[in-house]
């Protein structure tokens, strides 16, 4: 395991009676593995239905878990978005939210979901790291955007800066991550 962290409500918007945590694993020496799980009323979320996978954008509008992937002092990264549907959508950003492009040069997501529709949802993703090119160190920006019933949203993040919530701010990566040690 390379990290473990719970994920913060944004404080200037209501939230649902639940916690999430994210989990961030590399398997092998190529893949990225990382566990959402939400903990609470997961009856008062609007999560959608499995799907089969396929590319999607726009996710974020509803209940979405997402990745962003950097490295300190630079500043083109990567985001990453699962949604509970096994939808996904990756981009490309050459400079905070500007020269975006989706990304191609990356296999599709593994997403896998499971609940006890009660008081547990957990989202698994796994993305290979090694066509990404060399990334290490990493910063890691893990947030998710959690839709209620009613439709309003919630958003979860490692940090949140200062002002609305903004996944795309430098100081919502707030995970670095040093290159592995082979042993």
């Amino acid at each position: 395991m390379l990290a473990k962290r719970k994920l913060i409500a944004h404080p200037d918007y209501s939230a649902p009676p639940i916690d999430i945590a994210a989990k961030v694993t590399l398997v092998g020496s190529d893949v990225f593995k990382i566990e959402y799980v939400v903990i609470g009323r997961i009856a008062e979320l609007r999560l959608p239905s499995p799907e089969l996978p396929a590319p999607a954008d726009g996710l974020w509008k509803h209940s979405c878990f997402e990745a962003f992937v950097g490295q300190p002092n630079k500043s083109s990264y990567l985001e990453f978005n699962f949604s509970p549907s096994r939808r996904w959508a990756s981009y490309r950003f050459e400079d905070y939210r500007a020269g975006m492009s989706p990304t191609i040069d990356h296999s599709v997501p593994d997403i896998q979901t499971e609940t006890d529709g009660e008081v547990r949802f957990a989202l698994t993703a796994r993305l290979e790291i090694a066509r990404l090119g060399s990334l290490w160190p990493i910063s890691l920006g893990l947030s998710t955007v959690m839709e209620d019933q009613e439709g309003l949203l919630s958003y979860w993040a490692l940090a949140h800066p200062p002002g609305k919530p903004d996944f795309h701010h430098k100081h919502c990566f707030a995970l670095t991550l040093p290159a592995p040690s082979k042993t």
